[in-house]
């Protein structure tokens, strides 16, 4: 961005430093289902008062000093005391929006501030809101209202009728105004908003990809800190996946977004972040996986990856920073986010948020940290609070946080700066702790997170505070050497198995959580950082393999350890099956209560370690996706067995797996009866039990008997048991009254009438080779067929005639259709069938012993055309239709 200008008027410089960024307006989140950070103090602090809950879009927004003033889910605002704002409902967002909220200060003022809040994809297929697409629209706090409590005082104001789900914006600090940017389809819109208000009009860029079908309008877009380049994520799944991650120019000046670079083309990403200084992009995506149905979008994993933005060839400078295994199905990636202490956070569903804690280094170095914020039982989801990314910008390049060393301040730009004023909020450090060196060096006196505040002086007159948060470490002081042990449970003591190597870092880090360690295979590797070792799933190559382990609080300050990867051969250790005799099923699923299936491995293994659920072994052996859920759930075609593991850190004490038997006894309603056909009945017994009790003593599943009465069984299955009855009555038999036949229809029906009984019968029209429940038969076509109705214990039958009349008829001699007559006519003893021409004339007179006619009459051939006819019988039914003579 070009913070400097040329000249300026002293009228100007008032509107400069008249709202002073002290970078601490980003310092408060609200997010996932009501889980809050604090980055006052650098390190995240939890929050517990939040009344956000939402799937993924959120925002909040504090003042200088890091106070909070409200925040939002993008249809509510709360104020600092957790009170929804006056009129701060109904915005025109969603909570499922990527980015729901953008906050954005009105230049040269201490209480205004715009909300623009973009769209949702949901909307289009009338989602949360239900009211259609949402639009790009703005609404304006005044925070002097309400006893400083704020109010809404403008909302929803329209900019764009349909519109993305992301937007970002940036300070232009000389001369003092905001752009806000969002997208839609193939462009680029950037709102300009001064002293004077936001100006209508929008900056439009033209600028590829089309992304024109709402279903891919989401996924996140930035402005980097320095505000010269934007990055755009397209989670583009209809009527493919794909792969959208798009980096522009944007100039900070005029608004306009223009050179496209496409990066990477195997994900389909969601969220994006630069780094503070601008030089790194981090993007998150899930691997787009082929299948038989074509590309699938991130079904397995969730990746984060970074490109170097000074590389020669931006694209090519690719560098994964981590993979996850995906826990919660979907193509959604979740949100990255910096905070002001220069850390990028991503949020993932769970109880925790993954952290890179030095965005600004390339590769391996940035520190990467799984699931490192814990959030104190709140659970975090999709999305983080974006914020204008200005307030992360910085003057400044920091190394060196060894304790101990000095701390190097260094410019990145010594260009139109005059001076510098430094407080290190270091003040145990006496008069060191201030300092007006351009480019000072600092030793800090203890360990700990410092707030290093430093006011720049430009050679124009204006002026800008800076913040940043240094975390000095000391040198991590692990053992010599470590002995990790790990289970080899596949049938061979040949002392090489599968590691999680990260297992070994309990043994490590002394407690510390912030300690990490990266492994090697060589000493030499591990001193030069090179050739790490992917930690889980690491195989030794032989048995009391020594590795070697990185250990670092900061990657500048680590000491190497060797690591022994022993094993213990055990056989897999098989216990008793789990009976339940209650089954909870869902759409063919079964599942058991976790708690219940640990208890059940707690009472038959010795072991006193800590235990987890599996559902694989292999996931057992590297303590892979460990089972959370409060139930345990099996698909219909799975194995009903769950894997488990108990262990201390860096032992291995028993992986073994245990099988769930589901007994789902039978619901009986009443008393089952069951009739006596011929001289005996059969009762039987449910067939999910193994041991029958009958009341005569009988012991068997089955039993014939001879008489009536009621019959009772007590039945068992180890710890489930059932109870059933039966009464035996004597058959009761029926007869067939009337088959009603309507026929010469374009659907003829059969309706079979019966007497003596009308439950347990079927019906069958072949000769009881197929049978139904129902005693109606349609769409028969003309036939004779032979209808058996069955019960229990008797059946009777008779012969059925369908019949009909042909549509057409051509008689020419080639021995097909050579005649025009009723179907099956043999089966009706009394008809007259007369055909007349289309001017009504008498063609033919058909009956019984003339049943047919050739298309003749008195010797002559009629000439091709329709004819009708009017067909009687003796009960009084009669027919009347038309049909074609063809030659």
């Amino acid at each position: 961005m070009k913070r400097i200008s040329g000249l300026l008027s002293v009228v100007f410089l008032f509107s400069v430093v008249s709202r002073v960024q002290a970078q601490l307006e980003a310092a408060i989140w609200y997010f996932g289902d009501e889980a809050g950070l604090d980055f006052r103090a650098g390190d995240p602090q939890l929050l517990f008062n939040g009344l956000v809950s939402t799937a993924e879009g959120c925002d909040s927004y504090s003042d200088e000093a890091g106070n909070l003033l409200f925040y939002t889910d993008g249809l509510t605002i709360w104020n600092r005391f957790n009170e929804v704002m006056t009129n701060g409902t109904n915005l025109a967002s969603s909570p499922s929006g990527a980015q729901a909220a953008m906050v954005v200060p009105l230049p040269g003022t201490e209480d205004i501030y715009y909300i623009f809040t973009p769209d949702d994809a949901l909307a289009y297929d009338n989602g949360l809101q239900g009211a259609g697409p949402l639009g790009f629209n703005y609404s304006v706090i005044d925070m002097s209202l309400s006893g400083g409590r704020g109010a809404v005082v403008q909302k929803n104001i329209t900019l764009l009728d349909r519109a993305s789900e992301n937007v970002s914006a940036i300070w232009n600090f000389v001369p003092d105004f905001y752009w806000v940017v969002t997208h839609r389809v193939d462009r680029f819109y950037a709102w300009k908003l001064t002293a004077a208000g936001l100006d209508p009009n929008p900056v439009v860029s033209i600028v590829g990809p089309s992304i024109s079908n709402p279903d891919n309008f989401r996924g996140c877009a930035k402005i980097s800190p320095n505000g010269e380049k934007l990055a755009i994520a397209h989670a583009v799944r209809n009527p493919r996946f794909e792969s959208h991650l798009y980096l522009y120019d944007f100039n900070a000046d005029t608004g306009v977004v223009s050179n496209a670079v496409a990066l990477g083309d195997e994900r389909v990403y969601y969220g994006v972040e630069f780094s503070p200084d601008s030089s790194k992009l981090y993007a998150t995506g899930g691997i787009l996986e082929a299948t038989a149905s074509g590309l699938q979008g991130g079904q397995n994993t969730v990746d984060i990856t970074q490109w170097d933005l000074g590389a020669s060839y931006i694209e090519d400078s690719e560098y994964l920073v981590h993979r996850y295994d995906r826990k919660v199905p979907g193509v959604v990636s979740g949100s990255i986010q910096l905070a002001v202490n220069r850390r990028i956070y991503h949020s993932y569903p769970g109880g925790s948020l993954s952290v890179i804690r030095r965005p600004n280094v390339a590769g391996v170095d940035c520190d990467f940290r799984e699931f490192h914020v814990d959030l104190g039982g709140r659970l975090a989801t999709y999305g983080l609070p974006p914020y204008m990314q200005s307030y992360f910008d910085t003057e400044v390049i920091i190394e060196q946080f060894c304790y101990g060393q000095p701390t190097e301040f260094r410019l990145e730009n010594a260009n139109g700066i005059q001076t510098i004023n430094w407080n290190f909020g270091d003040p145990a450090s006496g008069g060191a702790n201030t300092t007006t060196q351009l480019e000072p060096n600092h030793t800090f006196t203890a360990p700990g997170v410092f707030e290093v505040a430093y006011t720049v002086n430009y050679v124009n007159g204006s002026q800008r505070d800076f913040v940043e948060f240094v975390d000095i470490v000391d040198v991590p002081q692990p053992p010599a050497s470590v002995v990790l042990t790990q289970c080899d449970v596949d049938g061979v003591d040949d002392g090489i198995t599968l590691f999680d190597l990260s297992d070994a870092i309990p043994l490590l880090d002394g407690g510390d959580p912030d300690v990490t360690a990266f492994f090697f295979e060589s000493f030499a590797d591990a001193l030069a950082n090179e050739n790490q070792i992917t930690s889980r799933g690491y195989t030794n190559s032989t048995p009391d393999q020594v590795i070697f382990a990185r250990v670092f609080d900061n990657p500048e300050c680590f000491v190497i350890v060797s690591v022994v990867l022993s094993t213990n051969f055990m056989d897999t250790l098989e216990i008793e099956p789990l009976i339940l005799c209650e089954v909870t099923e869902e759409d063919g699923l079964v599942s058991v209560r976790r708690e219940g299936l640990e208890a059940h491995v707690r009472a038959q293994v010795e072991e006193d370690g800590a235990l987890a659920l599996f559902e694989t072994q292999e996931d057992a052996l590297l303590r892979r996706l460990p089972l959370f859920k409060f139930q345990v759930v099996y698909l219909p075609d799975a194995p009903r067995e769950t894997w488990f593991r108990i262990d201390e850190a860096g032992s291995c004490g028993q992986i073994g797996k245990v099988e769930v038997i589901f007994v789902e006894p039978p619901v009986f309603d009443g008393i089952e009866e069951v009739e006596i056909c011929g001289e005996s009945a059969i009762l039987e017994a449910s067939d999910v039990f193994e041991e029958y009790l009958w009341e005569d003593g009988s012991t068997e599943r089955l039993r014939e008997v001879t008489e009536p009465g009621v019959y009772s069984v007590e039945m068992q299955l180890l710890e489930c048991t059932g109870f059933q009855q039966f009464r035996v009555v004597e058959a009761q038999g029926f007869t067939i009254d009337e088959v009603v036949i309507d026929d010469f229809k374009a659907n003829n029906t059969i309706n079979v009438l019966t007497s003596g009984r009308d439950e347990d019968l079927e019906y069958s029209l072949d000769g009881g080779r197929t049978f139904q429940g129902n005693a109606f038969f349609n769409g028969i076509i003309p036939g004779v067929y032979e209808l058996v109705v069955r019960g229990p214990c008797s059946e009777d039958s008779q012969e059925v005639v369908v019949s009909g009349l042909p549509t057409f008829f051509t008689p020419n001699g080639d021995a097909h259709n050579e005649v025009w007559q009723m179907e099956y006519a043999e089966y009706f003893e009394s008809y007259s069938l007369t055909i007349f021409d289309r001017y009504g004339n008498l063609v033919q007179v058909l009956n019984p012993s003339n049943p047919s006619w050739d298309g003749n009459r008195s010797g002559n051939p009629m000439p091709p055309a329709d004819y009708w006819y009017h067909l009687r019988f003796a009960d009084g039914r009669e027919f009347r239709g038309h049909f074609t003579l063809k030659r």
